[in-house]
């Protein structure tokens, strides 16, 4: 069984890490929100939209049975993966993100709900339970799964930084490499 002091920790890392994607949309302009910064990367907005859908809490419904294995075996591989940020992962077509324009206020109020709904359904369910996830975790238990959330999620918040910095140093490098102006005399 999951130690409630447990849930209500990952709980509070919802709330947090809502209040960091949060942040980082406030941060940009609609127009950066949904530039694509480099080739074969997604724009802020898809990866918001991305960790949205990963973060869908339907998981936490579903029928379940007890596993033949302890509950949180599968912790410390899960963790060590997803933040082993040298890793290039692909992400199941279910959670893709979609290919359009994104509004800042779908994106802060998408990614809000997502977490709001995991911090609100993980207190009434048996985490102990496994599922199979019809995706790449294959078989795991539903605490296992609440901690991938945090995992992957804050492996894009990773994500989100290098795509705000990799802006900021193309920005100051075009600014530094601009011809300067030659006086005729």
């Amino acid at each position: 069984m999951v130690n409630p002091n447990e849930i209500k920790l990952i709980s509070e890392l919802y709330s947090n890490l809502s209040g960091q994607y949060t942040k980082i949309l406030e941060s940009v302009s609609e127009q950066k929100l949904n530039t694509v910064p480099f080739p074969n990367s997604w724009s802020i907005a898809q990866v918001v939209n991305h960790i949205t859908k990963a973060n869908n809490y339907s998981f936490l419904l579903a029928e379940g049975s007890k596993p033949n294995r302890p509950f949180d075996e599968r912790l410390p591989e899960l963790k060590e993966t997803l933040l082993d940020f040298t890793l290039k992962m692909d992400s199941p077509e279910f959670i893709l993100p979609g290919d359009r324009i994104y509004t800042k206020q779908e994106s802060i109020e998408g990614i809000q709900s997502a977490f709001n709904q995991l911090s609100n359904h993980i207190k009434s369910t048996d985490l102990s339970l496994q599922i199979d996830t019809n995706s790449p975790l294959g078989i795991v238990t539903k605490w296992e799964i609440a901690n991938f959330i945090v995992y992957h999620s804050i492996r894009h918040l990773h994500q989100l930084e290098n795509i705000i910095n990799y802006e900021k140093i193309t920005r100051t490098l075009s600014l530094v490499l601009l011809p300067t102006a030659v006086t005729v005399i």
